[in-house]
Formats: C-alpha cells, structure tokens, sequence
C-alpha cells in the first residue's frame, strides 16, 4: 500500500516538473520572437492559463514579458497592475538586465499615465542597473526620459537625452529605433528655432524610413522640412515642391489630415487661393489645440484679405487673436504646472543622485573594512602558520633528538660498561657514579618511550617531553658532580690543572671537557647533557676555545688530549 502510494506522489511531482520545464520553454520561446512578432507573442501569452503559472520567477516572467508585449502592440498601459508581480519579485532576485527591463516598462507606465515624477524615478533606476552591452535597453530608457523632458517643454534637455538614445541604438545597429530617436531630435531642433541643425538632423531619419517603407515616419519628417522651408526659410515654392514629390511617392498623392494647416498656407503664400481656402477650411475640424486654431483663423484672415473681404478678414483676425489670448493663459498655467513638476522632477532626480552617492560611499567604506578585515585576518592566519612551522620545527628536533637517543642507545651503553671497567676508582666512588650514569640511561630509555606511546599527538609529545626534562636536568648536577671527580683521578689531575691554568671555564665547560676525555661520542654528549640539537654543543666547544685562547681553528679535542702529556 505505501510502496503504491509512494509511486503515485512519484509520477505527480514528475508531472509537475515536467509542465514547470513545458512552461519555462514556452516563456522563453516568446521572448526570442518579441522583437520581430509582438503581435503573436501577445497571443501566445494570452492563451496561457496563469493559474498554470508556478509560483515566484515564472510568474514575474510573465508579468514582464505581458507587459512588453502590450506596449509594442500600441496598447498603452496607464495602472501597474499587469506589471507589479515583476516589480516584486526583481527588484530583490534576478539579473541586471530583468530589473532594469522591468523598471523601463514601470517607467512607460507611469509616463503613460502622465506621472512624470514617478517615470524619472523609474527611468533612472532602471539606468542605475543597466549593463555595460545592453545597448538597445539603454536607448528606450534614454529616449523615454527625453520624451518626458519633451513633455515639460524642456526641449534643450530633450535633445541630450535623445541623442544618448541614438548613440545606443547606432551602437546596436538597431536601424527602426535609430530613426525615431534621430527624429525626435530634429522635432526638438525645431522647437528650439535651430533651423539649420533641424533641416540637417532631417535627412539621416528620412533616408532611413525610406528604406524601412515607414511612410507614417516619412510624412512625419516630410512635415518638419517643409514647415522649416515655409517659415524659416520662408520659401514656400520649395516647401511645395517638396511636399508635393512625397505625397505622390509615398501616400497616392494624398495630403495627410495633419498636413492640412501647413497645405493650405503654402498655398496660400504660393497665390492659389482657391486650394488654401479648401485645406483651409477643412483644418478647422482636426484639433481642438488652441494655438493650431488660432493659426487655422490667422491662415483664414489672411486667405479672406487676398479675397477683399475685409469685414470677414477682420472677425477672422479677431477670433485669431481671442484664441492666442486663451492659448497664452491656458500656456501660462501650463508652464506654472510644469515648473513645479519639474522641480519636483530635479528634486528628486537630486535625491537619486544623493542616494546613488551614499550607496557608493558606504560601498568604499564597506570595500575598505573588507580590505582591512582581510589584511588582519591574512596577518593572524601567517602568524599561526608561523608559530605552527616554529611549533614543528621545535616538535621535528625534539624528535629528531629522540631518533638519536635510540639510535645511539646501544653505543652510550657499551660506552658506560667500558668506563667502568677500566676504572681504578674507589668502589664506593664508583658505585656512586655507576648508580648515576644507570640513571641517566633510564633516562634515554623514558624518552623513547614517551616518543612511542605520543604518537602522532605533537601537543601530548611536547608536554610529557619538557616535564620529564625538567625533572632531568635536576639529576645533571649529581652526576656532573661524580664526573670530574671521576676524570681527574683516571687522567692525573687534569681537571684540576684545567682549573688553574684556565680559570675562565665555568662548570659546564669543565663537564664537556670530561665528556670529550672519556671519548664519548658527540650524540653521546648531546643525550648526557640534555642538548636538544646539535648547535648547542657547537656553542658551547666554541666559547670553550675563547675562554681558552685557541683559535676558532683549532681542534678542541687534539688540545686536550696534548694537555694529558703537559
């Protein structure tokens, strides 16, 4: 029963996984073919069953790429509520590139919904998170802030952000995107009066919407160029003959809505009044933009005067200037809104900064604490390992001193029988040095065992070590004591002659000249006088030959043995 139940729950969560993976696929189909069919990719999503969705990432991923898809298939959203489970979930997991994506189209959102504040915000967190080669997202965020600056009037600031647009999108090699951002740089060249950089900035985007057959974007700049023609250059013959070449090429020979104003007025300066009356007063209709219908009755003055209506010319100039007169106040209350969005706009475009500032503050001090922290803690770590290597250097020459003492275990003792045996010492005498010599004998033997039973455990080693020396080193004066007594009665008093005629040897050099007497090897010497390596023996025979007077190359052991026939 529980195996079949095991097995059911099994091929579920394998079910599971599996339309998880299905779905994962899916998303990621769509998104490669966003860019070249939006329309079928909006279609695509909308088929899918959200409640399908597991979730967390899968669900932002769909938020996201809902969001985009409505935005490049024209449908303009003006509330969050598509694209907020993506601003939740990215803006704490994710990549660089989804959370700058997603704050792009949080920004087209909030612009849509003329909430400029909020769109700056957006648009600049997104920019803050952009990659280095992300060229085409760096273009639509640039261009979206333009657009923002566009709306304000602030057309010098536009302009920037509008060519930062188009360096990304040449840098992408993104032809379509380049064209519109090119364009909207000659609309703010126009309304900033440079008509010789606009009619020059015109020609790039124009040929490239030529050869893109984007006749809404040929019209577009088609308009621009010849408004500059008309009334900058004020030569309207070549604003027709312009305009007139581009509605035949481009749309049947038929003259856009938007067109009809600037038509008829080109008319109107070329004399065929009959045509400008017709676009004249067919423009009356297209807009409700009080400056275009204060125009459209300054156009239609202007027409009436050629006509010699005076009387209709008159009212019409009336209505002209009644409708500037209203354009200038709603204009003058418009530029007083857009004042204080735009300082709120710098406002907090400064307090982004700030922040932006702060972050990369607490991110140097943050780096150099880490550095500091990592500097102490490289020095800890190279002092333990130094006091580790002192640790074995000292534990390998207590061990290595060990190997000695057994090593040479044998000869010390062959050593100790034939001193003995060759003594002519009196018995209690020598029963006293045996006694103590036996001793030290033990002694070795105790410190092999300590090395054997230790084993691998250094700290144990070292502790029994040095409390078994310390206990050592309290027997050494018994038997030193025993040892001169011992050499001056076998070798006629040479210890007392060493004494008188060298009184600068201290006891322990005395006791090393014994040693070297009774021809006891130099590992002997260091076993017998607790010598833990070979460079304190070195030290001592060498201070031996100061105190002597001999030469630092004169052999120690041939003087002393030239001593015994003085």
């Amino acid at each position: 029963m529980y195996k079949f139940v095991f097995i059911l729950l099994l091929l579920f969560v394998s079910a599971g996984c599996h339309k998880n993976r299905q779905i994962s696929r899916q998303l990621s189909q769509i998104e490669k073919i966003m860019a070249i069919a939006p329309d079928s990719s909006l279609g695509i999503l909308k088929q899918l069953n959200v409640s399908d969705l597991p979730t967390g990432r899968a669900q932002a991923r769909y938020s996201l790429l809902l969001s985009e898809a409505l935005e490049k298939n024209d449908i303009y959203l003006t509330h969050d509520s598509v694209i907020r489970i993506a601003v939740e979930y990215y803006s704490h997991r994710g990549s660089r590139r989804e959370k700058a994506k997603t704050f792009y189209y949080l920004g087209r959102i909030y612009e849509n919904a003329r909430d400029f504040d909020a769109a700056v915000g957006a648009y600049t967190r997104a920019s803050e998170l952009l990659e280095k080669e992300d060229h085409r997202l760096r273009g639509l965020i640039f261009n979206g802030i333009g657009n923002l600056y566009s709306e304000q009037l602030s057309y010098a600031e536009a302009l920037n952000m509008y060519s930062q647009a188009s360096e990304a999108f040449r840098a992408e090699g993104s032809e379509q995107n380049l064209g519109y951002t090119l364009s909207s740089e000659a609309w703010a060249l126009v309304m900033l009066h440079d008509a010789k950089n606009a009619l020059a900035k015109c020609q790039e985007p124009l040929e490239i919407a030529k050869r893109q057959n984007d006749t809404s974007q040929i019209l577009v700049l088609s308009q621009y160029i010849a408004a500059l023609y008309t009334f900058d250059y004020n030569n309207a013959r070549t604003a027709f003959t312009f305009l007139d070449s581009v509605y035949r090429q481009y749309n049947r020979n038929v003259v856009p809505v938007d067109d009809y104003s600037l038509w008829g007025y080109i008319h109107l300066k070329t004399g065929d009044l009959k045509t400008a009356a017709y676009y004249i007063s067919k423009a009356d209709s297209i807009t409700d933009n009080l400056y275009v219908l204060s125009g459209y009755h300054a156009l239609q003055s202007a027409y009436l005067e050629e006509e010699k209506r005076y009387k209709e010319a008159l009212s019409a100039y009336k209505l002209s200037a009644e409708l500037k007169d209203s354009a200038h106040m709603a204009e003058k209350e418009h530029l007083i809104q857009d004042l204080e969005r735009r300082y709120k706009t710098q406002s907090l475009q400064n307090s982004l900064n700030l922040l932006k500032t702060k972050e990369q503050y607490q991110f140097v001090i943050m780096a150099l604490l880490g550095i500091i922290f990592a500097i102490v803690i490289v020095i800890i770590l190279r002092r333990i390992a130094k006091d580790k290597k002192e640790k074995e250097r000292k534990l390998e020459e207590y061990r290595n001193f060990i190997d000695q003492m057994q090593h040479d275990y044998n000869e010390i003792e062959n050593e100790y029988h034939s001193l003995f045996r060759h003594s002519n010492l009196q018995d209690e005498k020598l029963a006293g040095f045996k006694e103590v010599l036996n001793d030290r004998l033990v002694s070795i033997r105790k410190m092999v065992e300590i090395a054997a039973t230790s084993g691998n455990n250094s700290e144990l080693f070292l502790k029994k070590f040095r409390a078994y020396m310390h206990i050592e080193n309290g027997k050494s004066q018994q038997l030193f004591c025993n040892l001169q007594e011992l050499v001056n009665l076998h070798f006629n008093g040479i210890v007392d002659y060493l004494k008188e005629y060298y009184p600068n040897l201290s006891y322990e050099d005395l006791n090393l000249c014994c040693l070297i007497y009774l021809k006891i090897p130099a590992n002997g010497i260091q076993l017998i006088c607790n010598y833990t390596n070979s460079d304190s023996l070195y030290n001592r025979r060498s201070k031996i030959r100061q105190r002597m007077g001999l030469s630092s190359g004169t052999n120690l052991e041939d003087f002393l043995e030239k001593l015994l026939h003085r």
